[in-house]
């Protein structure tokens, strides 16, 4: 559910406060709180052009939060969404808020022992949802690009191959649900880049195929992404085919140097 596409529908359940938000307020409060990254990602795209702006906390006890303010082409739209994070990348929480036709709208969710849960909180009412969601299970907020990255971090370098994770999120800008995507990701080269001012980078290109199921028809569908992330896992870029592409402010050509490649 990783920007670019949406189509999904789910049943109502019960659900409960996020313990994200109030990590989130932890981690604010924390003095020795700091900054471990910052950027912007440019996105270009016929139909979901945006500019995404992120900045990346980390706390005393290594938990993190994630936080991201992204406006659409033209001033179409602006959304924020903040993600929590223990300090094994395992999330743990995330809120955003929204608009649903111009009409602004309130997301959280949480990630426990029982699975994930999700309140959205409209003007005409509250809906709640549930879901399986393991230590293996990514929350996404879209039409955010950054929690998708956080795959790179999690995934084993050591066992290799292909490995799986699955999602839980909610779009920003719709009313579109999911709870249960699934994403297969693998590493597919590490090369050298040289950015516009000369430096020189290390970048790991991951592939991972995204199978997303459309609730009112019933049908499942795949999307194939690319991500580029530096040693650290900085985020740097990322591609859907070859027809959408995000890339960092300073890294611009790198999905062009790093060509697309199917997972």
């Amino acid at each position: 559910m990783s920007s670019g596409h949406r189509g999904f529908r789910v049943r109502c359940v019960v659900a409960a406060l996020s313990a994200g938000s109030l990590m989130t307020v932890a981690i604010a409060a924390d003095r020795s709180a700091t900054i471990e990254d910052s950027g912007v990602l440019k996105v270009t795209s016929a139909r979901m052009a945006r500019i995404e702006s992120f900045e990346l906390r980390r706390a005393s006890d290594g938990s993190r939060v994630l936080s991201s303010t992204t406006v659409g082409e033209g001033g179409r739209y602006r959304v924020t969404g903040q993600w929590s994070y223990d300090a094994e990348w395992v999330a743990t929480g995330a809120r955003g808020q929204g608009q649903i036709d111009g009409t602004p709208f309130e997301v959280t969710i949480e990630r426990g022992d029982q699975g994930a849960r999700m309140r959205v909180q409209r003007a005409e009412g509250e809906r709640d949802y549930a879901a399986a969601c393991a230590d293996d299970c990514l929350i996404d907020l879209a039409p955010s690009a950054l929690p998708m990255f956080t795959m790179t971090r999690r995934y084993d370098i050591g066992r290799g191959g292909v490995q799986t994770f699955r999602w839980v999120g909610h779009s920003l800008t719709d009313g579109q649900v999911l709870l249960d995507g699934v994403a297969r990701i693998g590493r597919v080269r590490i090369a050298p880049f040289r950015t516009a001012d000369g430096a020189a980078v290390e970048v790991q290109q991951f592939a991972f195929v995204e199978t997303l199921r459309d609730e009112a028809s019933g049908r499942s569908f795949d999307v194939a992404f690319n991500l580029y992330v530096d040693a650290a896992h900085r985020p740097l870029a990322f591609a859907i085919g070859g027809s959408t592409r995000g890339e960092r402010v300073g890294y611009e050509g790198l999905v062009t140097a790093l060509p697309f490649q199917a997972p």
